[in-house]
């Protein structure tokens, strides 16, 4: 019986792990998608147009001053390049 709870408490506690998962990927995905249409917006307000060259240097440069920010923001809040992987 004893046995029973505890393969029974396993099973609970992966099954929240992996619902929790799941969630914090949907958010991810989200805010990416939000970002995504943010630079197409700015990309298309300064007249590139998507598929030509300005339009994928001005979205490979959002996308690398995001990242920059991300990182500084991460350095400041005292999270060290490893836990910031994670």
């Amino acid at each position: 019986m004893a046995m029973r709870k505890s393969i029974l408490a396993m099973i609970l506690t992966f099954g929240l792990i992996v619902v929790s998962g799941c969630a914090n990927s949907e958010k991810k995905a989200a805010e990416q998608a939000m970002l995504d249409a943010q630079d197409d917006n700015a990309c298309r307000i300064s007249g590139a147009s998507p598929g030509s060259q300005q339009y994928s240097e001005c979205r490979a440069r959002l996308g690398e001053q995001r990242g920059v920010t991300k990182w500084q923001d991460q350095d400041r809040s005292g999270y060290s390049n490893n836990e910031a992987l994670m």
